[in-house]
């Protein structure tokens, strides 16, 4: 690779696009509030309407309407998180190997730094305004993976959450479980099948799969313990930003390198439009 033919922004933009397509709970998470991202530390404010009152009319009757003062609340979404990748490729490795090899490379960054930004997502459940514990067992009838999806339906709808796009980001094994217990699931509208995690459509919910979800430590089990996350989209907003992305000529070996900043930062913004389900292997 030429380093004077390197260009930051293209190949920043490609990193974008590569992050994108391999971040699975990124894509459930809203970008309403991501604004310009410049630096770690960074503040997004967010401000939200109350609640507006309904109050009874008589015809005839009522002689003074009410007027409501809206109130209103703010929160802050901080971009509080900075990860770098920094890679190289030896002169002697890039002379024996094919010309794309630093698009590959770059590929394999953005890959890594989505499944950070992942396993951070993730790691909010425990913000979610409806939660529950179940017990999936192994079974020849589909009650085990009915008794998830309609209690999470249920805390949802409890919490007056809209059914209008929900989604389900369950485990490998809730997925296995699906297939074993003859869990038939449609194709949903305009989605790709098997494409970032997607599976199709259950009981109204969009189902994603990852390997990212956090383990529960709420209860002691011989399986694994994962947080199955069911929602929309309302509940958690996602900043990020590819800020720089830089090659150099390691000065200190013979190889030329490329090293890049991701500042990022994610909040819980509307609890009830999410709850997670602890759900057990075994």
């Amino acid at each position: 690779m030429a380093i004077d033919n390197f260009i930051p922004e293209i190949w920043a933009a490609q990193v974008f696009q590569d992050f994108d397509r391999a971040s699975i709970v990124g894509g459930l998470c809203n970008r309403d509030y991501e604004g310009e991202i410049a630096n770690g530390g960074d503040t997004v404010r967010i401000t939200a309407i109350g609640p507006v009152t309904v109050t009874s009319y008589t015809k005839n009757s009522t002689a003074f309407l009410a007027v409501q003062t809206l109130t209103d609340a703010q929160t802050t979404l901080v971009i509080d998180q900075q990860k770098y990748f920094n890679f190289q490729i030896d002169d002697i490795d890039k002379a024996q190997q094919k010309p794309k090899v630093m698009t590959e490379a770059m590929r394999k960054a953005a890959v890594a730094m989505a499944q950070t930004v992942d396993t951070y997502l993730a790691g909010l459940y425990s913000f979610a305004g409806a939660g529950s514990s179940a017990t999936l067992t192994v079974a020849t009838t589909d009650y085990g993976v009915l008794t998830i999806f309609g209690r999470a339906n249920q805390l949802l709808s409890e919490n007056d959450c809209p059914t209008d796009g929900r989604f389900a980001l369950i485990s490998p094994y809730v997925q296995a479980q699906m297939v074993k217990q003859n869990i038939y699931i449609t194709m949903g509208q305009n989605q790709p099948l098997f494409t970032n995690g997607y599976l199709g459509r259950y009981m109204g919910f969009d189902i994603y799969v990852s390997n990212n979800l956090a383990c529960g430590t709420t209860h002691a089990a011989a399986g694994s313990v994962h947080e199955c996350m069911f929602g929309t989209k309302d509940a958690v907003t996602l900043a990020f930003q590819i800020n720089k992305v830089e090659a150099y000529r390691n000065p200190y070996q013979f190889g030329d390198a490329v090293k890049g900043l991701l500042l990022y930062g994610a909040k819980v913004i509307q609890p009830k439009a999410l709850c997670t389900i602890e759900v057990r292997s075994s």
